[in-house]
């Protein structure tokens, strides 16, 4: 009965985001532009014409001089082949971050403040249902759209990169064990600390639009780091993309174990009426 119930809220969760094009329409249009549009142009470009010569290209020639001489990206004699390799096996994992991150906050956006909406949450908070699996239930409708979107983007990704760089490389140039690392570690928490910041925000605010403008506030941190991959400031190796999922990690747990602990219908009931 109380996977049921859970699974229901589920299902009722992802056919509400299928069904608004509010929703529906920035998980096709982001996608498309970082994991088809951007990486086809710049390989592209490195194609037909010396990259080196692009404006603002110094920045990443001066990030692979930073590199140890054992990295991967020095066993290409070429500048073209060097910049390409770096930007899509490398620079390109904050772009990619944004996907989560911004999946996450739109359809966790629409959790409760969603059903304020659409006058459901009173009936949503008679279901025969604890409010721990309540809770519960309202993550994992969102987490299971965000990463079923992530991975399919990732193979799309990997499709374009293979596809279009194997005349220019002469080999498969990807996935990197840092892209596994981004995928199936660092994103899904990522995920997780969005969707929970954002459904801890939606059960408090009146309407989606409030909801989804305060949770956009959790791609910040994401283009933070793509400013400093893009300047040199902080290379995203593998043991810096673990541990930046490790301290996401432990910090999503406890701000959901303490926000679990005070989760109640009452408050939720209160919030819709304030």
């Amino acid at each position: 009965m109380r996977m049921q119930a859970m699974a229901a809220i589920i299902k009722k969760d992802i056919k509400s985001i299928s069904d608004n094009i509010q929703i529906w329409l920035p998980l096709i249009i982001l996608p498309l532009i970082f994991v088809i549009i951007i990486p086809t142009v710049l390989i592209i470009l490195a194609k037909t014409q010396n990259i080196s010569a692009v404006n603002g290209i110094d920045l990443i020639i001066k990030t692979i001089d930073k590199f140890p001489a054992h990295m991967e990206v020095h066993t290409f004699s070429d500048i073209n082949q060097k910049v390409l390799f770096l930007v899509l096996n490398s620079m390109f994992i904050p772009f990619f971050l944004m996907i989560p991150a911004m999946i996450s906050s739109t359809t966790a956006a629409c959790s409760f403040a969603g059903e304020k909406e659409k006058k459901t949450l009173e009936s949503l908070l008679y279901a025969p249902i604890s409010e721990k699996d309540l809770f519960a239930a309202k993550i994992l409708g969102p987490f299971i759209a965000s990463t079923a979107v992530t991975i399919f983007c990732f193979i799309c990704y990997g499709v374009v990169v293979d596809v279009l760089t194997y005349e220019i490389f002469g080999k498969l140039i990807f996935p990197r064990l840092n892209w596994l690392i981004v995928v199936f570690w660092l994103s899904p928490i990522l995920s997780i600390f969005a969707i929970f910041f954002n459904v801890y925000i939606s059960a408090r605010v009146k309407g989606f639009q409030e909801a989804y403008q305060l949770g956009a506030l959790i791609v910040l941190p994401v283009v933070v780091l793509l400013y400093s991959q893009l300047t040199g400031l902080l290379l995203l190796n593998n043991i810096i993309l673990f541990l930046f999922g490790l301290v996401l990690l432990i910090v999503s747990v406890i701000l959901i174990v303490k926000t679990g602990k005070s989760f109640t219908r009452n408050k939720l009931f209160l919030s819709q009426i304030k």
